[in-house]
């Protein structure tokens, strides 16, 4: 609009009411169709809708929190939200491919008189958007209206073009879209601007796994705050297993590896700053029953949560939870273990031991014992099952015994995604953590009666 036209009185009375009638909808950018100031059709919509089918046993979208103590609205996007992150969607690429992706959406329309009054429009409209980004753009589909509002009230529109699992890891990803509406009478071929919505959509690979609960209305409904973590993995590994393959991903966000070894202000390297409390073994994020997520996901965004120690229960239990939320389908259990060899603690790039503390990376160390260790599992907590340990980096370097590792030479193994207990004649979680004295490695087993899955605060 020109600024001849913003000082017309006729113009500044017809844009009132375009406020008044539609609540806002200006603000967002919905635009009149109009010639000069005299006449104008004004389309919107009032809400839409992503997460519709909310019972569903196998959801495309999930049922939603943004934490522990705050929802998430259904719909989604009304006229008082600008922000992508105010208007969120998490979708499942299992659920998606089950069939078609579509949301709901309130239209509304009147017509704008030059005088300013406005009256509710009946009539016949094509709507599609542009741009969409992960969502794609949505086809052109016929509206009718009746006395301002749908004939049908709520309109179906359908996700023809999304990009749902692709991209990202396996599917899973996090991405703000844009869709530029626009609509045109039936009777024109020229289709108008009506304004920009702009969303946060979440990808998980499959409904999350205990202790998340994707039941109508549950204080365990996925977290967007988590979602904006674990939805922002990255990398390839080269894993067959799409869930595997997720969980590698951020085993690797989570810790990388290396680190300054500050006790005092944590780690630089990993995503929370976090560094294990060499000096206890006292958890400071999870107890028997429970983890702070909410802390951890404080310190993550740079608030001080629980402050830079953990301990290994800490560690598998905030790592477990996370994954979980994505779909993987992790336990918590300890490993019953005596003598370690070298370990290399999350938030720090030297080897360790539990008496001689810091120790080189050549040389012969051990065994010194370990009060107890607890790393996630896939499955129940037995030998033969995978493991994550996101605590303590391990020597995959074999010695003259590929059942063992070298004992004065360290190369650096992510424990990520291996067996506890493999075949013979291969170097497995257990021989590269247990130091190779008579019956230790033997003697390190899995402790079945500690698998826990800890509900989240």
């Amino acid at each position: 609009m020109t600024d001849a036209r913003r000082m017309n009185p006729a113009a500044a009375a017809w844009a009132q009411t375009r406020r008044t009638v539609l609540g806002g909808l200006a603000g967002l950018g919905f635009t009149a169709v109009a010639t000069g100031c005299e006449e104008g059709l004004l389309v919107g919509f009032e809400t839409i809708t992503f997460n519709h089918q909310p019972n569903l046993a196998v959801p495309k979208a999930l049922n939603l929190r943004k934490n522990a103590t705050e929802t998430v609205d259904v719909p989604e996007w009304d006229t008082s939200k600008r922000e992508p992150e105010e208007s969120p969607v998490a979708y499942s690429v299992l659920g998606v491919a089950g069939g078609p992706v579509t949301i709901k959406v309130r239209p509304i329309a009147y017509w704008i008189h030059s005088n300013g009054t406005a009256e509710p429009w009946t009539g016949e409209i094509v709507v599609r958007a542009l741009g969409g980004g992960i969502l794609g753009t949505i086809d052109p589909t016929g509206i009718k209206f009746i006395d301002g509002i749908g004939s049908t009230e709520i309109v179906t529109l359908t996700l023809s073009h999304h990009g749902i699992g692709s991209g990202g890891v396996r599917g899973v990803l996090m991405e703000d879209v844009e869709w530029e509406w626009e609509y045109r009478e039936a009777r024109s071929q020229t289709f108008i601007p009506m304004g920009t919505t702009a969303h946060r959509v979440y990808v998980v690979y499959r409904k999350p796994r205990a202790p998340w609960s994707n039941t109508v209305g549950s204080a365990l409904n996925a977290w967007t705050d988590a979602l904006d973590l674990a939805c922002g993995i990255t990398g390839d590994t080269g894993v067959t297993d799409d869930l595997d393959e997720i969980t590698n991903a951020l085993a690797a966000l989570f810790n990388p590896g290396g680190g300054n070894c500050d006790e005092t202000n944590g780690s630089t390297v990993n995503i929370a700053r976090l560094i294990y409390d060499a000096a206890t073994p006292d958890p400071y994020y999870s107890n028997a029953t429970t983890v702070n997520l909410t802390s951890f996901l404080d310190r993550w965004r740079g608030g001080d949560g629980a402050g830079p120690l953990v301990n290994c229960s800490d560690c598998a239990a905030l790592f477990s939870t996370l994954a979980n939320l994505l779909g993987a389908d992790l336990w918590q259990g300890h490993v019953g273990i005596e003598g370690i060899n070298p370990v290399m603690p999350i938030g720090c790039g030297s080897w360790w031991l539990p008496d001689s503390g810091y120790v080189a990376a050549a040389g012969a160390y051990g065994p010194e014992g370990l009060n107890f260790h607890e790393v996630a599992w896939k499955g129940d907590v037995a030998l033969g099952n995978l493991i994550w340990d996101v605590c303590f980096l391990v020597n995959g370097l074999a010695g003259a015994s590929p059942d063992e590792p070298n004992l004065t030479t360290r190369i650096i193994h992510y424990p990520w995604g291996i067996p506890f207990s493999g075949a013979a004649g291969e170097l497995d979680y257990r021989e590269m953590l247990a130091y190779p004295e008579v019956n230790n490695v033997a003697n390190t087993q899995p402790l079945p009666i500690t698998k826990a899955r800890r509900t989240v605060t």
